[in-house]
């Protein structure tokens, strides 16, 4: 598996999400629910960083302690958020106040956590695509998925092909077998009316870099 950021679209700063993925590997969801669907698949993340305003954070923080005991794990809270600070902690997952200076470098070193926590993880390649268009093909696989009916791990999985990774690199951020990963797959063409799960990606991959080279 991968580090796990449940990012919030409206509040979570961009910069958090670019620059974890410049230090780990990361598998993301937008919604409490998404990421609940990633651990239903089997997943077990290394750790593990929750930006959600309302109490599902509490509840999907201790999901991820259940199924990753030793993970290290922060919540992102507003000001004035000060019981779902409490209660993240008592579950023992860090608080990084949204908006404070040190927020940023409290989210890089909890995924550096993560990264020591598994003792020597799968080397990580940065994405293959500037920040601009990795944005974009990520919009573009949610469309895609919300439109086929996507589960939320092959929606994950549509959008690491689209990124460039390779089948074996995927199997190993999300910890699945050979037979699991081909099962998503199957089932990403199949939804998508597709000859191959690679082809998707190329569709998404192909309209996202058009997307983001028409607003430059």
């Amino acid at each position: 598996m991968a580090f796990l950021l449940v990012e919030n679209p409206r509040l979570t700063p961009p910069a958090i999400a670019r620059r974890l993925r410049r230090v780990v590997p990361v598998v993301s969801a937008t919604s409490a629910g998404e990421a609940h669907g990633l651990l239903d698949d089997g997943c077990v993340p290394w750790g593990a960083l929750v930006d959600v305003t309302d109490g599902s954070s509490v509840d999907l923080v201790a999901r991820v302690r259940d199924v990753a005991p030793q993970a290290p794990l922060g919540v992102i809270v507003s000001p004035g958020g000060a019981a779902l600070a409490s209660a993240s902690s008592r579950l023992g997952a860090r608080t990084i106040l949204r908006g404070s200076q040190g927020a940023l470098e409290d989210a890089l070193a909890l995924a550096e956590d993560a990264r020591a926590a598994v003792g020597d993880p799968p080397a990580h390649d940065p994405t293959p695509v500037d920040d601009a268009t990795w944005s974009a093909i990520e919009a573009e696989v949610r469309r895609h998925a919300a439109r086929g009916g996507l589960t939320p791990t092959e929606t994950v999985v549509l959008c690491l092909l689209a990124g460039g990774e390779r089948g074996a690199t995927i199997r190993a951020r999300l910890g699945i077998t050979v037979d699991t990963y081909k099962t998503h797959a199957r089932r990403i063409h199949q939804k998508l009316g597709v000859d191959d799960s690679r082809d998707a990606a190329l569709r998404v991959l192909t309209s996202a870099v058009a997307r983001a080279l028409a607003r430059r």
